[in-house]
């Protein structure tokens, strides 16, 4: 579940930004067939190190990132979010990857 708003937050910011999934894939060091199946959700095993660089190549604050629609968050409740261990090790490591970014600014 969770995978899927990332994957919706990852496409709507390129799509801001006017970018392809080429351009992206270019500033983030990552394929550009990768980028596609991660928006796609065909690859749901997004790694907390894969999306830091998809983030750093979206050139956006990590909490910029996180702010979610308000439709999403509407729809993203925890019982849904976490859902089996592998979304659970997977939030766990994004909140890291969250208190890592503000000890570091």
């Amino acid at each position: 579940m969770l995978s899927k708003f990332i994957a919706k937050r990852i496409k709507e910011l390129r799509l801001d930004r006017g970018w392809t999934q080429e351009v992206l894939a270019e500033a983030s060091n990552l394929d550009e067939s990768y980028i596609g199946k991660i928006e796609r959700q065909v690859y749901d095993n997004l790694t907390v190190k894969t999306l830091e660089k998809i983030i750093i190549g979206l050139d956006v604050e990590f909490k910029e990132f996180f702010q979610f629609s308000q439709e999403d968050v509407t729809s993203l409740k925890l019982s849904t979010l976490i859902s089996s261990d592998d979304d659970t090790q997977q939030l766990l490591e994004i909140m890291n990857l969250i208190i890592k970014y503000k000890h570091s600014s």
